[in-house]
């Protein structure tokens, strides 16, 4: 395996989507060169969220999710997936005097379910993204102790 000390850096805003917004996505140099070489030359996170989105997206059979959300410029909502109709049908489950926590290591399933969740199914939802600093950790910490079910 090769080693390296080269820190992620932001995708550059001709490749991606969210250059420039309060969330960029980031890649490693040697990766972020190579993809630069490619005819696609596409920040690879936002090429997820283009094959995700309800307008390229057709031939899935999962619903759509989130049709009054701006998901990309110029694309609202989102073609689900099977992990996350899985999740839709659990949260359904649950009864509505409990609470749950989801775990998820992908800030941008989070994004996704977290729409779904407020937007379609009028969940309330508390994130602790890694972000964020310990004061606000500690206030959705809090919020989410006191929330009703």
């Amino acid at each position: 395996a090769m080693e390296t000390n080269d820190k992620l850096v932001p995708v550059p805003s001709d490749m991606c989507y969210a250059a420039g917004s309060p969330s960029p996505h980031y890649i490693h140099p040697a990766c972020l060169g190579f993809i630069q070489r490619t005819d696609s030359a596409k920040c690879p996170r936002c090429k997820g969220l283009d094959k995700q989105s309800s307008m390229s997206s057709s031939s899935m059979s999962y619903p759509s999710h989130c049709a009054n959300i701006q998901v990309l410029p110029g694309i609202s909502g989102f073609k689900s997936t099977a992990k996350i109709e899985k999740l839709i049908s659990w949260a359904q489950s649950v009864p509505t005097d409990d609470k749950a926590i989801i775990f998820s290591f992908f800030e941008g399933a989070l994004d996704l379910i977290e729409g779904v969740f407020t937007e379609d199914l009028g969940i309330d939802c508390t994130r602790l993204d890694i972000g964020l600093g310990p004061e606000e950790q500690a206030a959705d910490l809090l919020r989410f102790k006191e929330s009703s079910g």
